[in-house]
This record gives structure tokens, C-alpha cells and sequence, in this order.
């Protein structure tokens, strides 16, 4: 019996480009490719055509660009992205990856690495084909009516829970985080007593531009991580690319190279761990969407500690997996979506400055 083969359709419009993935893919015989593009415009078309379980596309294109047929195809026609570049990240190009992956795509790779290492790519393929995308139209940055968050689990409104105080807020996210951190951010209030740091996994040479894109949508500053320093209350800080964020026991950053042996980068699992060591029960963990299992033993600490744990839910995650697998090893609290999230932060400070004054 035949097995199903990975349909795949490559977009760039480079022709040298388009041959050299073919050629690549047709190594595996897991794989198919079914068509070939060299515009926006044409991408479409063949996705609707072809229904292929995986894209390849280039952003910036003739015609249409790829962040155009993004939009369109995650719209109508929703299959796993994977967002391909040229040589190096540029700040152009940092700027317009953030806005594939808020449009739908699940990750960049860059093509040198691609021709370096022709499994590296085989092997994302593999993983991202089979990650269940959601429709996803473009919203529009309007204001959301305040309301309750979703409560399944606990009760987060009681005085008994406000016995013990929040200081420190981390967010962990991967693919599809970006998406979801700006539905969180930009719900969040300008003033809040927490310290909030974020691990999302990245590719190296895009860390500016992933403060920057964050920025548009956060009433709080966001900055980047650096060695050294303190979580700082009212701030947003980001691990950098290719380091994992871990806490001395003055509550310190210290910034740790990957190493060969990494998986996750930055880890999740790493920032959750130390902080709950460190800090204690006064650390809320949260995951957002990603794929794997990143951040799940790190939120078990937290809970351990005393802390509170929270997911984004299936409904506005792109891809639920690190929620679903804290979710049902019954390590998260509550689960939301990602913008429900940001308003029960708000809630949440609104609440402990109101009791704790008392």
C-alpha cells in the first residue's frame, strides 16, 4: 500500500531557487512536489488548485508578495507555512518575517542552511506538515470590550488567591507565538505591577526586530535581555536568539549560549525552572501556542512553587500543542485565548493592588 506523500508547493521567484528545493525534496520519497510558483498571485492559485500540505514561500516576490498570499491563503485555503530567505536576516527582511508569522506562517529558515544541510529542511518539513492550521483572517486592531476571562479549572478572583503575590510574569511561545503575543500584548494596560519576560523561539539575527514588532502592539516598554540585569517591574524583556534565560539567586539574568545538544532555544522550560527556584510562588507561567512539549516541565515547577499556571487555548492558538500538553498533564490552571489572556493580567493587577492595600 501506498503511503500518503507530503504534498509540497514551492513559491520564490528565483527559477535557480525553485530547482534547487525540487531537487532537494525528490531525495525523500515522503515527499512530492506538486507545483511550482514565482508569485504571490500564483500561489494562491495553485494552493486552491493543488491543496498541497505544505508551502514553501519566499516574501518578497513581483506581483504580489509573499505577505499578500499569506494573508489570502490563510483565509481561505489554510495550510502550514514555512517562510524561506535569502543569505541573512536583514532589518528589512527581520521586520517583514514577524509579519509572515503574524499572518500565519510557522517558521523561517534561511538558504544557505538549507544548502548546508539538505536534512535540516527535510526534516522541518516533515514536522510543520503536520501541524493542524487554523483560518486565520487578518484582524483589525480594534479595542476589545472588557469582560471576564474564561475560568476552567480555579477560581483567580478569590482574596485567598491574592494571598500570595504575583511579581513576575513569563511567557514562553513558538510557532504561532508571535500571533498570539500581539493579541496579549496589545490587550495589556499601560500600568501593571508585574515583571514580564518572554522566551519565544526565534532564529538568530532577528531579536531587534522582534522587540521592535513586539513594541507596536505593548503599551509597556519591551527591551532585550541582557546579562546581569534585574526583571524590572512595568517592563517587557525578551531572551535573545540563540541564549536561554536563566536567574542567579539575587534574581539576576544570566544569558547562557545553546550549546550543539539544544533543542528549544531559548528554552522555555530553563526560564521557567530557575524563576520558580528563584522567585518562588510569586512567578505566573504562560504558554502559548507552539509546537512539542517546551515549557511543560518548567510550568510544573511553577505550580509546584505556588505559582499560577495558564495556557493559550485551541480556539486562538495557531498551533496547539505546548498548551494542549501542559493542559492535559494537568499543569496549567486556567486556559484562554491569547487575548483573554492579556485582559486577566490586567485583572489580575487591578485585583492585588486593590487587596493588598487594604
Amino acid at each position: 500500500m501506498e503511503m500518503n506523500k507530503i504534498r509540497v508547493l514551492i513559491v520564490d521567484d528565483s527559477p535557480l531557487v525553485r530547482k534547487a528545493f525540487r531537487l532537494i525534496l525528490q531525495k525523500d520519497p515522503a515527499m512530492e512536489v506538486v507545483g511550482e510558483g514565482k508569485t504571490g498571485k500564483e500561489a494562491i492559485e495553485l494552493t486552491r488548485d493543488l491543496q498541497p500540505n505544505m508551502i514553501l514561500m519566499d516574501i518578497q516576490m513581483p506581483e504580489m508578495n509573499g505577505l499578500e498570499a499569506m494573508a489570502e491563503i490563510m483565509a481561505t485555503h489554510p495550510v502550514p507555512i514555512l517562510v524561506i530567505t535569502g543569505q541573512e536576516v536583514s532589518h528589512d527582511e527581520g521586520s517583514l518575517y514577524y509579519q509572515a508569522l503574524e499572518l500565519g506562517a510557522l517558521d523561517l529558515i534561511q538558504k544557505p542552511a538549507v544548502h548546508d544541510n539538505h536534512q535540516f529542511l527535510l526534516k522541518k518539513i516533515r514536522i510543520l506538515s503536520k501541524v493542524p492550521v487554523i483560518r486565520h483572517i487578518q484582524r483589525r486592531n480594534i479595542p476589545h470590550p472588557e469582560k471576564a476571562p474564561k475560568t476552567l479549572r480555579v477560581s483567580e478572583t478569590s482574596k485567598e488567591s491574592f494571598k500570595k503575590e504575583i511579581k513576575i510574569i513569563l511567557i514562553g511561545a513558538s510557532a504561532g507565538g508571535p500571533r498570539s503575543l500581539s493579541l496579549l500584548l496589545n490587550e495589556l494596560e499601560k500600568e501593571l505591577p508585574f515583571a514580564f519576560g518572554i522566551s519565544l523561539h526565534h532564529p538568530e539575527g532577528t531579536t531587534e526586530n522582534l522587540v521592535q514588532w513586539l513594541q507596536k502592539y505593548s503599551a509597556l516598554p519591551v527591551v532585550g535581555a541582557r546579562n546581569e540585569e534585574l526583571l524590572q517591574e512595568g517592563r517587557i524583556t525578551v531572551v535573545p536568539a540563540g541564549y536561554h534565560m536563566v536567574f542567579d539567586s539575587q534574581g539576576r539574568i544570566q544569558l547562557k549560549k545553546k550549546t550543539s545538544s539544544d533543542i528549544f532555544v531559548p528554552s522555555i522550560d530553563r526560564m521557567f525552572k530557575s524563576a520558580a527556584r528563584v522567585f518562588g510562588d510569586s512567578v505566573a507561567a504562560i504558554l502559548l501556542s507552539g509546537m512539542g512539549d517546551d515549557g511543560v516541565e518548567g510550568m510544573a515547577e511553577v505550580l509546584e512553587k505556588g505559582g499560577k499556571t495558564v495556557v493559550e487555548d485551541e480556539a486562538s492558538s495557531l498551533v496547539y500543542g505546548m498548551g494542549k500538553r501542559a493542559w492535559e498533564s494537568r499543569v496549567a490552571q486556567q486556559k484562554m485565548e491569547a487575548s483573554e489572556i492579556g485582559r486577566w493580567i490586567n485583572s489580575l493587577g487591578r485585583t492585588m493592588r486593590k487587596f493588598l492595600s487594604k
